[in-house]
């Protein structure tokens, strides 16, 4: 006789889980039988489902005896194994991206075509077949939504014997093609979600077969457009500029983003002019423990940290304004000389973890307003 003993399971990759009887003691793996008695014998039946597994893969389970020692611990008496595979559907449906796309991600506005493959699997005939689509996403442009002999309901795509005659009668191993395409809004959605993705679910049946064999699922993640704004506006000093006079302009950058956080947010710029020309002091407030100015190099630095989704759109931009200084030399005349130049933005996507770069053109006189509107920025002599 034993005095104590236990069973263990240890479940398959991929093994989900339902049902025990009887049901485990200690955890959903553990039964403790307690004492046992010579001969005694035992049934326990475990249910559950494989999910995310390829047909044709075999799965092992792992049974364990254990038995209570004389220094109180259990150990393994024995152990037995149960090797599964994973049946082929008699129907297979598969869907991808036209073009290559190893990132899985897309941009608002752009446009996608998917092929969609099907085969009968198994050794009968399958009549009536039916293969569906389903998008889940708000970010599909529902009225672009085109399918090749496909019926289109909202976000669904389904094709039939009505529309493809192939599908009335498929013989075994016949297979086909089929193929829709739709468009990303721009921008994304109108409102301040985040994180957008696009999910397409495709599945087929026929009439031998009382519900859908589902086939692969794709999803792809949705990139945050982002821009970096500028303005020039004069505040005092000799306007337009003028060789040998001071004019003293206000520089405004702002970032802007659509629906990812972004994180290690950095900005740079150059300013050629002279190290003086840079006020420290005129610096944003909110801004200025984030700000470094280099007089030696002229370069400008914004550690902008993290930058949330929609910043500059559903809530204020995020925005870096300081001044400068310019005495044009003689050299200048008639020109618009540059203020700051070579703007870049680097930062990390934290949903899609793309690495986001952005740039924008100089910064010159020209883009200063004026009484006159734009174009007052040329130096006069």
């Amino acid at each position: 006789d034993l005095k104590s003993s236990r069973v263990k399971m240890q479940y398959p990759e991929g093994f989900v889980f339902a049902s025990a009887t009887p049901a485990p003691s200690l955890g959903t793996d553990t039964w403790d039988l307690g004492s046992l008695a010579k001969g005694a014998e035992g049934n326990i039946q475990v249910q559950g489902t494989f999910s995310a597994n390829n047909p044709g893969e075999s799965k092992t389970a792992l049974a364990s005896f254990l038995i209570l020692g004389n220094d109180g611990q259990f150990f393994i008496q024995n152990t037995s194994s149960f090797i599964t595979a994973i049946a082929s559907l008699p129907l297979l449906v598969s869907q991808e991206l036209d073009s290559d796309n190893p990132s899985g991600i897309i941009n608002p506005g752009d446009e996608l075509t998917f092929r969609v493959r099907y085969q009968n699997n198994a050794g009968v005939v399958a009549n009536g077949v039916n293969i569906s689509v389903s998008l889940d996403s708000k970010i599909v442009d529902l009225s672009s939504i085109r399918a090749e002999a496909g019926q289109i309901n909202n976000n669904s795509v389904t094709w039939n014997a009505a529309t493809v005659p192939q599908l009335e009668r498929l013989a075994p191993n016949d297979a086909g093609q089929l193929s829709f395409s739709l468009k990303i809004n721009n921008p994304a959605t109108k409102d301040s979600s985040k994180n957008l993705s696009l999910v397409s679910s495709v599945k087929i049946k026929s009439d031998e077969y009382d519900s859908y064999f589902p086939g692969n699922q794709l999803t792809f993640k949705v990139a945050s457009p982002s821009s970096i704004g500028k303005t020039l506006s004069f505040v005092s000093g000799q306007f337009p500029p003028q060789v040998g006079r001071s004019t003293t302009y206000k520089v405004r950058l702002s970032l802007n983003n659509s629906s990812n956080d972004f994180s290690n947010g950095l900005l740079t710029a150059f300013i050629p002019l002279p190290p003086n020309s840079f006020s420290n002091s005129s610096v944003s407030a909110l801004e200025k423990a984030n700000t470094q100015f280099d007089s030696a190099t002229g370069k400008l630095s914004w550690n902008v940290g993290n930058l949330p989704a929609n910043t500059g759109r559903f809530g204020p931009a995020r925005v870096l304004e300081f001044q400068l200084t310019l005495n044009p030399s003689a050299a200048q005349a008639n020109q618009a000389p540059v203020l700051v130049k070579n703007i870049g933005f680097t930062a990390r996507d934290i949903f899609t973890l793309q690495d986001v770069s952005l740039n924008t053109p100089d910064i010159n006189t020209n883009n200063a307003a004026g009484e006159s509107g734009f174009g007052n920025g040329t130096v006069q002599p």
